[in-house]
């Protein structure tokens, strides 16, 4: 029984590489073509798609407004984000995989020509796409597919799609966050699909292999380290850019919950095993957690290895009524910046 599966992942793997090879080998980007990351990137997480979340797989139109697209934007240039991450899910038209957009979707070359217009503002546009089963409804009718080899070519070919439109970039988020049963339950999900152990680290290894062969470095969120800390640290390559998180007002172990501490003590375990890392804060569940998570990851992680803070508003919809909540994260940000000029 072991023997088959090994050989039906191989197969799998097999399939999914030979489609991403497969015609216009031309136009594949490579390392060469591609930018360097900001020295130390200040980065805020866009939501473009919405379709991650249980509750929003009834969605038929893109949830973003031009308007405050355009002021987020605009905003986030000026106070100094230099890496604006996009988290693109139905947002963009695949052109390998059409079915999966709706009402709205952007077609390629306008994405194009707002990457473009995101670097002359200072920007470096990063695309996110999210591989975890807990977060991937957009993938649509090819969901119930998971680790199949029709999974995996779909996903390269999904995977190309987006590497020729950010054909500059260095960087391709992952995702890969809340594989749980408890995230799926809690959720309310009606279909629970749930990879884990060998299986997970199969397909989480594929995505990584298949993103560099671009010339792009794959970032993650680095959760699955809070309860498989061991296996994590002997099977998590250092090619893979770590962005843990924690979005509490406390973040001295010793004042948190048992069960949460783990969330925090990752930045260390992650230091101590020298990997790069891009600590990622919040204004979801309070104010002062951004610039307390900067506090505590600069005395952890050494600046070698700091490359920059990651701000994750988590209010899903670009849309006029967030625009508050919006525009109030990047004003955390601002002052953070402001004061990490006192850092020299």
């Amino acid at each position: 029984m072991e023997e088959s599966r090994r050989g039906f992942l191989k197969g799998a793997a097999a399939v999914a590489a030979g489609a991403a090879l497969g015609g216009c080998a031309s136009r594949i980007p490579s390392a060469a073509g591609r930018l360097a990351a900001p020295k130390f990137m200040w980065a805020y997480l866009a939501h473009f798609g919405v379709k991650m979340w249980e509750g929003r797989l009834h969605y038929t139109d893109l949830k973003v407004d031009d308007s405050m697209w355009k002021s987020l934007t605009e905003r986030a240039a000026k106070v100094g984000v230099n890496a604006f991450v996009i988290d693109l899910g139905e947002g963009m038209v695949f052109p390998s995989h059409p079915e999966l957009a709706v009402s709205g979707s952007w077609e390629p070359e306008r994405m194009k020509d707002e990457i473009s217009r995101l670097k002359k503002m200072g920007m470096m546009a990063v695309p996110k796409l999210n591989f975890s089963s807990s977060h991937d409804q957009w993938l649509g009718k090819w969901r119930p597919y998971l680790s199949t080899p029709e999974y995996f070519q779909v996903c390269s070919e999904i995977i190309r799609d987006v590497a020729e439109v950010f054909d500059e970039t260095p960087l391709f988020h992952l995702g890969y966050d809340e594989e749980t049963y408890f995230i799926q339950n809690v959720n309310k999900f009606e279909y629970k699909r749930l990879r884990s152990g060998n299986l997970w680290w199969h397909d989480f290894l594929w995505f990584v292999a298949e993103v560099e062969k671009y010339g792009v470095r794959p970032w993650i969120w680095s959760d699955m380290c809070w309860e498989h800390k061991d296996e994590f640290l002997a099977r998590m390559p250092r090619t893979v850019l770590q962005s843990n998180w924690y979005y509490g007002k406390e973040l001295d172990v010793a004042k948190i919950r048992e069960k949460h501490r783990a969330e925090v003590e990752t930045y260390t375990t992650l230091e101590k095993a020298r990997y790069d890392q891009m600590p990622c804060g919040s204004t979801y569940s309070c104010q002062e957690n951004f610039g307390r998570t900067i506090d505590l990851c600069r005395n952890i992680i050494k600046d070698d290895r700091l490359k920059g803070f990651f701000m994750a508003p988590w209010y899903y919809r670009t849309q006029e009524d967030k625009r508050g909540k919006i525009m109030e994260s990047l004003d955390v940000m601002e002052a953070e910046i402001k004061r990490a000029k006192e850092w020299a």
